[in-house]
């Protein structure tokens, strides 16, 4: 049974769950939308695209360091073998099922967006979806994830010389190794926003990737030095709330192009670092602020944590259902917006308890 810091952790998987949807529901109503988005409202706001900025960098590093972070006792206590075998019906299997048969709706919908008349969906199926339009949608991150545990299963943590620093020195090597990776990848191969289809099996932005993967084994680090328990490595508040704050302002500035005669090399640079120091400290810091969230905030959050999986992996196609019914509504654009997440976390909710983790088909996998 979790005693009360590691339910607080957990917690936090469905918090970051909801950011996602408020990310994803966010983009359909900025100004600058990415013209292949699957759902873009006629009156857009400025407002939009600064939450844009601010969600797209730190939530999905915090789900890859809660997934490394309750890895090293799913390990130990079912084995090797029976660890991959879990992570492939729990991951493998639900990542499958998502490309297969609910991404392609997304690249339908991203054909729609820049203007390509619709098509017999076989031919749509081979020509298109595995062709130039091929995405994973939000599954994306189960197949990243997948390999990442795959790797640690493999390596095992004892063979892993690195987990043996300090702690301060543990976060630096992740910050400046992020840095870095994000920074050659942009300068050299793609920008932040590019994807990289590699052979149909992951599909990610390779700016992000070593930063994904770093949070992923610093997770596993924190778990077997105790980290956030009562006898382990405490954050401080106050300094990781002064880093989140100082990063992301940084990461706004840069993002909106808010300075003048900056090169692009010192504007990738700074964008790097910033990057590097917001998802990582915001990881930090809202670990440590969600181990002090108690009373019936806690509750609530506890409520809906056993479905935060399966509410990710349906979140996506209800919510831009939604969204398309909500389009020709005249009311504002932040009760759309705000509307069109809480139906979706119900829906999302209520068929994750009802049906994915009813059906037999559906149950060993949510």
């Amino acid at each position: 049974m979790k005693n009360q810091r590691e339910m607080g952790i957990d917690n936090l998987r469905f918090a970051m769950v909801v950011l996602v949807i408020a990310l994803h529901a966010a983009m359909t109503f900025m100004d600058y939308v990415p013209e292949w988005w699957y759902v873009i409202n006629p009156k857009r706001s400025l407002g939009f695209t600064y939450l844009v900025v601010i969600l797209d960098t730190f939530p999905m590093t915090v789900l890859f360091f809660l997934s490394g972070y309750f890895a090293p006792n799913s390990l130990k206590k079912r084995g090797t073998l029976s660890f991959i075998r879990n992570k492939t019906i729990h991951i493998a299997i639900p990542w499958m099922l998502g490309v297969l048969f609910v991404a392609p709706f997304f690249s339908r919908l991203t054909m729609s967006a820049y203007g390509y008349p619709s098509i017999p969906f076989i031919s749509f199926y081979l020509n298109d979806f595995l062709g130039v339009f091929y995405q994973q949608a939000h599954y994306w991150f189960l197949g990243v994830l997948f390999l990442f545990f795959i790797i640690y299963a493999w390596a095992s943590p004892k063979k892993i010389k690195l987990l043996n620093i300090a702690s301060s020195w543990m976060i630096f090597f992740t910050i400046f190794l992020t840095a870095v990776a994000y920074f050659l990848s942009t300068r050299y191969y793609k920008p932040a926003n590019g994807w990289t289809n590699v052979g149909y099996l992951l599909y990610f932005q390779p700016a992000r990737f070593m930063g994904y993967f770093l949070m992923f084994f610093l997770g596993i680090y924190a778990q077997n030095k105790h980290w956030f328990k009562v006898n382990g490595w405490k954050p401080s508040l106050k300094i990781f709330l002064s880093i989140s704050f100082i990063s992301m302002v940084g990461v706004i500035i840069i993002q909106m192009n808010l300075l003048n005669n900056i090169t692009d090399v010192q504007k990738q640079i700074a964008e790097a670092i910033f990057y590097s120091l917001a998802s990582v400290s915001l990881t930090i810091l809202l670990i440590t602020l969600c181990m002090r969230v108690h009373g019936s905030v806690q509750k609530i959050i506890h409520f809906f944590s056993p479905y935060s999986y399966g509410i990710y992996w349906l979140h996506q196609i209800i919510l831009m259902l939604i969204l398309q019914f909500l389009l020709n509504i005249n009311i504002p654009i932040f009760i759309k917006w705000f509307l069109s997440i809480v139906i979706t976390i119900f829906i999302s909710t209520i068929l994750t308890k009802y049906v994915l983790k009813k059906l037999l088909i559906f149950k060993k996998m949510f």
